[in-house]
């Protein structure tokens, strides 16, 4: 894989799979499935794609339009990966969903 699809697959992974558990487990009330929050998983979606779009626009030639629209699509890709991550953990499902979904895109 390229390093830019792997680089934002384990920044997605290490930065918003944390900030959804804490989110969530203050403030989520309404709950999707496997215990998840909407507010947590909202709470991923942002900051997932606030680091995408942060690391595409810093550290490769990407314009600001095709990183924004990375960074939601894999972002999307990675809160839909950890929202149904059933018996897969998410720490293994979120990243190679992400990396994978990138390939394509970048």
């Amino acid at each position: 894989s390229p390093k830019e699809a792997v680089c934002s697959a384990v920044l997605v992974l290490g930065l918003a799979d944390p900030m959804a558990a804490v989110i969530g487990y203050r403030w989520g009330r309404i709950r999707l499935r496997n215990d998840k929050s909407l507010i947590g998983s909202s709470a991923f979606f942002v900051t997932g794609l606030l680091v995408v779009f942060s690391y595409l626009s810093f550290f490769t030639d990407m314009g600001v339009y095709s990183a924004l629209a990375v960074g939601a699509v894999t972002a999307l890709a990675g809160t839909v990966a950890e929202l149904f991550s059933g018996r897969i953990d998410d720490n293994l499902l979120v990243p190679v969903v992400c990396a994978l979904l990138m390939l394509p895109l970048l």
